[in-house]
């Protein structure tokens, strides 16, 4: 679980993931992910879109941790993120 709140709007015209929203206390949240942030890279891998980022997602494994390239205004940033495993109540949602 990464905890980002993807904008549901956004189409393959652009380049990247704009985030919304961020769960509280999420592995994405922990690493200074933000709201309005653009998640363009998720390790070696650019991202165009939710499908791209959960084709990543899906090689992770627990306690692994992964730099995100992520704009955020004129400025570009890498955000390391470490995965945690997955708690029971999540998997019951």
């Amino acid at each position: 679980m990464l905890g980002i709140i993807p904008d549901p709007n956004a189409g393959d015209s652009r380049v990247g993931i704009l985030i919304t929203g961020v769960q509280p206390g999420s592995p994405a949240d922990q690493a200074g992910l933000r709201p309005g942030d653009l998640l363009i890279q998720f390790g070696d891998s650019k991202l165009r879109n939710l499908d791209d980022l959960a084709q990543v997602l899906s090689t992770i494994r627990a306690d692994q941790t992964i730099a995100m390239k992520v704009l955020r205004g004129k400025q570009s940033l890498s955000l390391p993120v470490l995965f945690t495993p997955r708690k029971e109540e999540d998997d019951a949602r």
